[in-house]
Protein backbone atom coordinates (compact mmCIF):
# COMPACT_ATOMS: atom_id res chain seq x y z
CA UNK A 1 0.00 0.00 0.00
CA UNK A 2 1.34 3.76 -1.13
CA UNK A 3 1.15 6.33 2.07
CA UNK A 4 -1.49 9.13 0.90
CA UNK A 5 0.55 12.28 -0.23
CA UNK A 6 -1.05 13.74 2.86
CA UNK A 7 1.06 11.25 4.84
CA UNK A 8 4.05 11.96 2.18
CA UNK A 9 3.64 16.21 2.77
CA UNK A 10 3.69 15.08 6.85
CA UNK A 11 6.54 13.37 6.85
CA UNK A 12 9.12 16.06 5.25
CA UNK A 13 7.72 18.91 6.82
CA UNK A 14 9.27 17.22 10.04
CA UNK A 15 12.82 16.49 8.00
CA UNK A 16 15.58 18.69 6.51
CA UNK A 17 16.44 18.10 3.07
CA UNK A 18 19.59 18.11 1.12
CA UNK A 19 19.28 18.99 -2.56
CA UNK A 20 21.85 18.17 -4.61
CA UNK A 21 21.67 18.81 -8.10
CA UNK A 22 23.75 17.57 -11.14
CA UNK A 23 24.50 19.20 -14.44
CA UNK A 24 22.49 21.57 -16.32
CA UNK A 25 19.68 19.43 -16.57
CA UNK A 26 19.35 18.46 -12.63
CA UNK A 27 20.21 22.87 -11.69
CA UNK A 28 16.92 23.19 -14.28
CA UNK A 29 14.75 21.02 -12.51
CA UNK A 30 15.62 22.16 -9.02
CA UNK A 31 14.06 25.59 -9.79
CA UNK A 32 11.24 23.46 -11.36
CA UNK A 33 10.86 21.78 -8.02
CA UNK A 34 11.37 24.72 -5.73
CA UNK A 35 9.12 26.92 -7.80
CA UNK A 36 6.29 23.69 -8.06
CA UNK A 37 6.41 23.17 -4.56
CA UNK A 38 5.89 26.49 -3.83
CA UNK A 39 9.08 28.36 -2.83
CA UNK A 40 8.81 28.38 1.14
CA UNK A 41 7.82 24.95 1.83
CA UNK A 42 10.64 23.81 0.43
CA UNK A 43 13.08 26.63 0.97
CA UNK A 44 12.35 26.61 5.07
CA UNK A 45 13.33 23.27 5.27
CA UNK A 46 16.83 23.28 3.02
CA UNK A 47 19.73 21.91 5.38
CA UNK A 48 22.10 22.38 1.85
CA UNK A 49 21.73 22.79 -1.81
CA UNK A 50 24.31 21.00 -3.57
CA UNK A 51 25.55 21.97 -7.26
CA UNK A 52 27.25 19.08 -8.93
CA UNK A 53 28.92 20.18 -11.98
CA UNK A 54 26.84 22.95 -12.30
CA UNK A 55 25.91 26.29 -13.16
CA UNK A 56 27.44 26.61 -16.27
CA UNK A 57 27.08 28.80 -18.84
CA UNK A 58 24.60 29.43 -22.27
CA UNK A 59 27.20 28.34 -24.68
CA UNK A 60 25.64 26.49 -28.03
CA UNK A 61 28.59 24.38 -28.25
CA UNK A 62 28.62 23.28 -24.57
CA UNK A 63 24.93 22.20 -24.59
CA UNK A 64 25.69 20.28 -27.71
CA UNK A 65 28.46 18.72 -26.55
CA UNK A 66 26.72 17.57 -23.24
CA UNK A 67 23.67 16.30 -25.39
CA UNK A 68 26.20 14.08 -27.47
CA UNK A 69 26.72 11.89 -24.14
CA UNK A 70 23.52 10.69 -23.96
CA UNK A 71 24.08 9.01 -27.32
CA UNK A 72 24.27 5.07 -26.90
CA UNK A 73 27.97 4.15 -27.30
CA UNK A 74 26.94 1.28 -30.42
CA UNK A 75 28.97 -0.55 -32.86
CA UNK A 76 26.38 0.49 -35.27
CA UNK A 77 27.83 3.71 -36.98
CA UNK A 78 24.31 4.74 -38.30
CA UNK A 79 22.62 5.18 -35.02
CA UNK A 80 25.37 7.91 -34.35
CA UNK A 81 25.40 9.33 -37.44
CA UNK A 82 21.89 10.09 -37.44
CA UNK A 83 21.98 11.35 -33.45
CA UNK A 84 24.49 13.93 -34.03
CA UNK A 85 22.54 15.90 -36.21
CA UNK A 86 19.03 15.28 -35.03
CA UNK A 87 20.50 16.38 -31.07
CA UNK A 88 21.78 19.69 -32.92
CA UNK A 89 18.61 20.28 -34.08
CA UNK A 90 17.33 19.82 -30.58
CA UNK A 91 19.73 22.27 -29.11
CA UNK A 92 19.35 24.60 -31.56
CA UNK A 93 15.42 24.26 -30.99
CA UNK A 94 16.03 25.21 -27.12
CA UNK A 95 18.62 27.66 -27.88
CA UNK A 96 15.79 29.39 -30.03
CA UNK A 97 13.31 28.62 -27.42
CA UNK A 98 15.02 30.19 -24.75
CA UNK A 99 15.89 33.29 -27.14
CA UNK A 100 12.25 34.09 -27.93
CA UNK A 101 11.89 33.71 -24.06
CA UNK A 102 9.30 30.97 -24.07
CA UNK A 103 11.86 28.57 -21.62
CA UNK A 104 13.76 30.15 -18.81
CA UNK A 105 17.64 30.52 -20.57
CA UNK A 106 20.78 29.51 -18.38
CA UNK A 107 21.32 33.06 -17.51
CA UNK A 108 18.47 33.90 -16.53
CA UNK A 109 18.68 30.90 -14.14
CA UNK A 110 21.68 32.03 -13.00
CA UNK A 111 19.88 35.42 -11.95
CA UNK A 112 17.47 33.81 -10.47
CA UNK A 113 19.83 32.35 -8.02
CA UNK A 114 20.13 35.25 -6.05
CA UNK A 115 16.45 35.46 -5.35
CA UNK A 116 16.18 34.82 -1.71
CA UNK A 117 12.54 33.36 -2.24
CA UNK A 118 14.46 30.34 -4.56
CA UNK A 119 16.95 28.54 -2.02
CA UNK A 120 16.85 30.78 0.79
CA UNK A 121 19.63 32.85 2.99
CA UNK A 122 19.85 29.51 5.45
CA UNK A 123 21.14 26.55 3.52
CA UNK A 124 24.64 26.74 2.96
CA UNK A 125 25.68 25.96 -0.95
CA UNK A 126 28.23 23.80 -2.02
CA UNK A 127 29.77 23.88 -5.47
CA UNK A 128 31.06 20.58 -6.62
CA UNK A 129 33.65 21.08 -10.04
CA UNK A 130 35.94 19.26 -11.85
CA UNK A 131 39.11 20.68 -13.76
CA UNK A 132 39.02 17.84 -16.38
CA UNK A 133 35.08 18.46 -16.85
CA UNK A 134 34.40 19.30 -20.88
CA UNK A 135 30.82 20.65 -20.16
CA UNK A 136 30.98 22.76 -17.37
CA UNK A 137 34.18 24.39 -17.08
CA UNK A 138 35.64 25.16 -13.42
CA UNK A 139 35.56 28.98 -14.23
CA UNK A 140 31.47 28.52 -14.67
CA UNK A 141 31.05 27.30 -11.61
CA UNK A 142 33.15 29.37 -9.56
CA UNK A 143 31.48 32.25 -10.98
CA UNK A 144 28.59 31.26 -8.95
CA UNK A 145 29.37 30.99 -4.82
CA UNK A 146 30.62 34.50 -4.89
CA UNK A 147 27.59 35.74 -5.98
CA UNK A 148 26.07 33.73 -3.62
CA UNK A 149 27.98 34.85 -0.90
CA UNK A 150 28.21 38.37 -1.88
CA UNK A 151 24.11 38.70 -3.09
CA UNK A 152 22.22 36.41 -0.44
CA UNK A 153 24.91 36.28 2.83
CA UNK A 154 25.04 32.27 2.94
CA UNK A 155 27.53 29.93 3.63
CA UNK A 156 29.13 28.32 0.51
CA UNK A 157 32.06 26.53 -0.01
CA UNK A 158 33.41 24.49 -3.39
CA UNK A 159 35.34 21.78 -3.34
CA UNK A 160 37.61 20.85 -7.01
CA UNK A 161 38.43 17.63 -8.20
CA UNK A 162 41.43 17.28 -11.12
CA UNK A 163 40.31 14.59 -13.48
CA UNK A 164 37.20 13.13 -12.76
CA UNK A 165 34.38 13.57 -16.18
CA UNK A 166 31.75 15.59 -15.74
CA UNK A 167 29.14 14.31 -13.29
CA UNK A 168 31.27 11.22 -12.07
CA UNK A 169 33.28 13.56 -9.40
CA UNK A 170 32.16 10.32 -6.88
CA UNK A 171 34.71 7.87 -8.80
CA UNK A 172 38.14 10.23 -8.45
CA UNK A 173 37.99 10.15 -4.68
CA UNK A 174 34.90 8.83 -2.93
CA UNK A 175 35.14 9.51 0.88
CA UNK A 176 35.95 12.80 -0.13
CA UNK A 177 33.16 13.53 -2.23
CA UNK A 178 30.70 11.93 0.51
CA UNK A 179 32.61 13.73 3.14
CA UNK A 180 32.30 17.21 1.35
CA UNK A 181 28.48 16.86 0.63
CA UNK A 182 27.72 16.31 4.14
CA UNK A 183 25.41 13.00 2.79
CA UNK A 184 28.38 11.02 4.60
CA UNK A 185 27.52 12.84 7.59
CA UNK A 186 29.51 16.34 7.56
CA UNK A 187 27.58 19.24 6.97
Amino acid sequence: MFPSAHLLLVRTVFFDILLHTFSQGGFNRAFQLVWSMGATSLRDRLRIVIFDCCPGDASFTKAHNAALVSLPATRFINLRFLGVPLLYGAVAAMTGLQSARLVRSMPELRRELNDPAAFGTRAPQLYLYSRADAMVTTEDVLRRPWDAWRELGCMVGTVGFEEAAHCALVGEDEGRYWGQSGIGGGV
